[in-house]
């Protein structure tokens, strides 16, 4: 069963001030653009925050 035409999904990220990761979905308007982010993007961009982290635990 596929996604109905006309139907986006809508999802928001954010950093709250006490560090926690906030991510929102919702229905999104299919007027608005949409940006499709491949796996591989998201993989390389997992990597860059973890070494990212790794660095970070060597500065404190």
């Amino acid at each position: 069963m596929g996604v109905p035409l006309g139907v986006t999904l809508a999802v928001s990220s954010r950093l709250r001030n006490d560090g926690f990761i906030v991510i929102e979905l919702g229905l999104g308007d299919p007027r608005q653009a949409a940006r499709v982010i491949p796996a591989a993007q998201l993989r390389q961009a997992e990597d860059r925050a973890r070494r990212r982290h790794t660095l970070a635990s060597y500065l404190y």
